[in-house]
């Protein structure tokens, strides 16, 4: 089944696909934790987890497929893309460590 933008055009669903199921990994494994933490009860963290994934899914959704305008796509340069990509991996590295502090706590 195709995805369609607000125009109507078909979207290529794997961008999307790939982005908010990495958000609900990290959603539905983390959440959890740092709700217990925090004082939650367990069946409490679970689903204020699963609400914060399906509004993860919500903002991919809206990012990824409504306002998509395939038409306006433009070859971005190599070196714009190198630093994207480190910047990336940073900011990743960095939510990791985030994530991983209640574990030392």
């Amino acid at each position: 089944m195709p995805l369609h933008n607000a125009d109507g055009r078909a979207v290529d669903p794997v961008p999307f696909l790939v982005v908010s199921l990495s958000v609900c990994l990290v959603v539905l494994s983390y959440g959890p934790i740092y709700f217990r933490t925090w004082g939650f009860p367990l069946d409490t963290a679970v689903l204020a987890s699963g609400g914060l994934s399906l509004a993860g899914v919500g903002c991919c959704y809206y990012r990824y497929v409504w306002t998509y305008r395939p038409d306006e796509v433009a070859e971005v340069p190599v070196a714009s893309r190198v630093a994207r990509l480190g910047y990336g991996t940073l900011i990743f590295a960095l939510v990791l460590f985030a994530l991983a502090l209640p574990l030392w706590l």
